[in-house]
């Protein structure tokens, strides 16, 4: 009797186990434990790329345009699309943008504005001459925001990566142009992305064919990366058997990249049967980095499809925004982690209207989310990491006016860059789409322990924002110091080393957030001397 007793409470304890589990299926949905790609990483011989000088063109005043329309800002030329947009120190726009003249003329541009985006010169725009069909710019910064780099596709697919190397952005003269011959192991190149961190870490992603010791394949993910200062050696290279187990080539599209702690590079994978899903590659890279080293894990979860990723990472955090269609009708959803390899899903925006093709920027805690509907486009942010987000608002302000297509807008800071169809011709309309933090450092300064002064020049506060100062050399006492800190929008603040006892010479390493700044000093016990920045 009491052994039937207990089956029959083991038996209810069981069916409200299930009923719990049935009744929370959407929050269970959210932390979903993702499954593992099948594919293995590959290693890939990458020989130094080939340096060339660039055929920049400055440009002709007949094709500019100068009239603002609205409150959206116009970038003043015709025909523009495809940008790509990094912010400098002050907030300064750099962007990179396709401009096609004819069926058989399209040229990589940029351009940049000395007043937050508000007027943009004559003599910032320029374009590199080639008969590549070029298009579809990716352009990143170090965290000096003054070396860049950026890549671009060829409409001709040619086996070829280019890469432009900007070694001072606001100085065209010294500019550098890269590229790599990939005929050897493969026919065409698709897609590339590009991605920078620190003052060492650069990787360029592509989507590619590849015929190596493993058999051959098509539309594979392709990545070469080094962490030399110089960018000129040390360059390493993987790639991905992207095959099922019966052999069926499973093709990679839409990559995107991204880099803090980790670098990530995200893309959408269709399998031969099943849904379009996101699966991200990332690794910490560092002067003992191999192939090996690069994890990979789906992202999405494979109940509807997902498409169109974009990623940012601020510090250890990577945020994905992603298109995802369970519904019936395309959401926007973030994907959230801080490890790569588990993955929690918030949804962004949900409707009976398609939300498409989004992008995303992070700051801490602080992100920033683009998509497009019904041709407007929408912006809607979030305040703690993407748990939950504040009700959308329109940005442009002509009504139907957005081209709905992929890589039409990207976003950095608090700056936000599209293409828009409201005159002739498509053009590129900048504006502010939210509120973000820009901090700017001082040089590392001595006296009795060392200070650096942070300035947020931003429009938005700059909340418990982690700090590391290290100091190496014949150091008794203060070595390592640590904290927070708060600074408001238009406020400055400090932050000094705890007490230090040292002797000779010495190097300080102050990190703040995604910024780093190093000096070099002579150290008699408490005083720190001569630093040079």
């Amino acid at each position: 009797m009491k052994k039937k007793q207990l089956c029959v409470i083991w038996i209810v304890l069981g069916l409200v186990l299930v009923m719990s589990v049935s009744g929370n299926e959407q929050s269970l949905r959210d932390v979903e434990i993702t499954d593992k790609l099948i594919e293995q990483p590959q290693e890939a011989i990458v020989t130094k790329p080939i340096q060339y000088d660039l055929n920049i063109k400055y440009i002709e005043k007949s094709k500019l345009t100068k009239d603002i329309i609205d409150m959206d800002i116009q970038i003043p030329h015709e025909p523009a699309s495809q940008p790509s947009i990094v912010t400098d120190n002050n907030g300064n726009p750099f962007v990179a943008f396709q401009s096609s003249f004819g069926l058989l003329e399209s040229n990589i541009w940029v351009c940049q504005s000395s007043d937050g985006g508000t007027t943009w010169p004559e003599d910032s725009f320029l374009y590199f001459e080639s008969e590549t069909l070029d298009k579809n710019p990716d352009v990143c910064l170090l965290d000096d925001k003054i070396q860049g780099f950026a890549t671009y596709e060829n409409g001709f697919e040619e086996p070829r990566v280019d890469v432009l190397h900007f070694v001072d952005i606001s100085d065209p003269t010294t500019w550098l142009g890269w590229f790599w011959d990939t005929s050897n192991s493969g026919s065409y190149v698709k897609e590339t992305a590009i991605t920078c961190k620190g003052d060492d870490v650069l990787a360029v992603a592509s989507i590619r064919d590849y015929s190596g010791d493993s058999g051959n394949f098509y539309d594979t993910l392709y990545i070469s990366w080094t962490v030399d200062p110089l960018f000129e050696d040390g360059w390493q290279g993987v790639y991905w058997l992207n095959e099922d187990n019966e052999g069926n080539s499973i093709p990679r599209s839409h990559i995107a990249a991204a880099s803090g702690e980790k670098t990530f590079i995200v893309y959408e994978s269709k399998p031969i049967d099943g849904p379009y899903k996101i699966y991200t590659t990332y690794a910490k890279l560092n002067e003992t980095s191999t192939y090996l080293d690069w994890k990979s894990t789906q992202i999405s979860s494979s109940r509807g499809n997902a498409t169109h990723p974009h990623i940012t990472v601020s510090g250890d955090t990577a945020y994905v925004v992603y298109s995802y269609d369970q519904s019936g009708n395309q959401d926007v959803y973030c994907a959230v982690s801080s490890s790569g390899n588990f993955w929690r899903k918030y949804p962004v925006v949900t409707s009976e209207d398609d939300e498409l093709f989004p992008v995303i920027y992070a700051e801490g805690e602080n992100l920033i989310c683009m998509y497009i509907k019904n041709n407007n486009l929408f912006v809607c942010t979030s305040e703690d990491g993407g748990i939950s987000w504040n009700e959308p608002t329109m940005v442009n302000d002509v009504e139907g006016s957005i081209i709905e297509s992929y890589s039409c807008m990207d976003i950095d800071g608090a700056a936000g860059v599209w293409t828009d169809d409201r005159s002739d011709e498509t053009a590129l309309f900048i504006d502010t789409v939210g509120s973000a933090p820009l901090l700017v450092t001082s040089d590392i300064s001595g006296g009795f322990g060392c200070s650096i002064i942070i300035e947020n020049l931003g429009t938005a506060d700059a909340i418990d924002i982690p700090y590391i100062i290290d100091i190496e050399g014949l150091v008794v006492l203060g070595a390592h110091s640590e904290g927070v800190f708060t600074v408001s929008a238009g406020t400055s603040t400090t932050i000094q080393s705890g007490l230090l006892f040292a002797f000779g010479k010495i190097t300080i390493t102050v990190s703040i957030g995604d910024i780093k700044k190093t000096a070099s000093a002579f150290a008699i016990g408490p005083l720190i001397l001569s630093i040079q920045n």
